[in-house]
């Protein structure tokens, strides 16, 4: 079938599609006349060498920002391959350079970066912040013990910033790096939110209603047609992490009498009220793993993290 050249923009006298030879114009198509490009044929679905910008997706906006790439819709284009393909058609990428496949591929994954919800950016660095605070701590701890000081009780550290400054002994300082228990119980207590106001956000509720993990888990699952089983350690593992990041939230660090009752009615591990609540690193890590699966099954988002 022949293909009949149609009109469309053109950047110093050619059709543009993906050339390494002109930086400041993304695309040109081989074979091709100045001011042409090739129809959109209904079977291929394909708006390669489109001179609009109709296009609403994430990819559209991010390929917008890229000096010269005006000229093309990238994601219509990325999505036309296969279609192509399968039509028996040439490969729209025939004899383009590898410098401009790799264009075109960046521009497709900076779209998948745009469509990820929040939740998932907000995940990433709350964990960069843990693992980050981790390191911080083991190097401050290990500096002050590799010195050999004269008296170390004595030594005080003074740190000025902005218009606050502030003093410690070295002994409360090495006390408070150590606590990593407080550090460990912030990540958890922002996951949780962060857990909680992601899945209402898709079902359109308000999170101060939404009750606890075993109501909003539930709906959660429930409106994307699943259930508990799914989950990483089920509905009592989600109730045992609500109660530890409550012990903390509220500042007792102990159990109570209504989150006995609530983890007995989960299934979960018994504790007994007025039990001592820790939290250790892999424990944060397991709890956050279960909110993670949470999401996931639920379908938060399908573009989760691995970590």
């Amino acid at each position: 079938m022949s293909r009949r050249p149609v009109s469309t923009r053109a950047c110093g006298g050619k059709t543009h599609v993906l050339n390494r030879a002109d930086p400041g114009c993304l695309f040109h198509s081989p074979g091709l006349g100045p001011g042409e490009a090739w129809p959109r044929h209904p079977r291929c679905r394909s708006h390669f060498g489109c001179p609009r910008w109709s296009c609403s997706s994430p990819l559209a906006d991010v390929a917008r920002a890229v000096p010269g790439s005006e000229r093309l819709c990238p994601a219509r284009s990325c999505v036309s391959l296969s279609a192509r393909q399968t039509n028996g058609l040439e490969h729209p990428l025939s004899g383009i350079d590898a410098s401009g496949v790799y264009l075109l591929l960046n521009l497709a994954q900076a779209g998948k970066e745009c469509r990820m919800s929040t939740v998932w950016t907000e995940w990433g660095a709350l964990t960069r912040f843990l693992e980050s605070a981790r390191l911080a701590f083991a190097r401050q701890r290990n500096l002050w013990s590799s010195l050999e000081l004269a008296d170390p009780d004595a030594v005080k550290i003074t740190s000025a910033t902005g218009l606050r400054r502030y003093e410690v002994a070295l002994k409360n300082h090495l006390s408070a790096v150590e606590d990593e228990v407080t550090l460990y119980a912030s990540v958890l207590i922002h996951t949780y939110a962060l857990a909680e106001s992601a899945a209402c956000r898709k079902l359109g509720i308000d999170s101060r209603t939404a009750g606890g993990i075993e109501a909003w888990g539930g709906s959660l699952l429930g409106a994307h047609g699943r259930d508990w089983s799914g989950v990483f350690d089920g509905e009592a593992g989600a109730v045992e992490v609500a109660v530890v990041r409550n012990a903390f939230a509220h500042g007792t660090r102990l159990i109570d009498d209504s989150s006995e009752q609530r983890l007995a009615a989960a299934g979960a591990p018994p504790r007994t009220s007025g039990d001592a609540v820790t939290l250790e690193y892999e424990e944060l890590r397991q709890y956050r793993d279960r909110l993670r699966s949470l999401l996931r099954v639920g379908g938060v988002d399908l573009m989760s993290p691995t970590p």
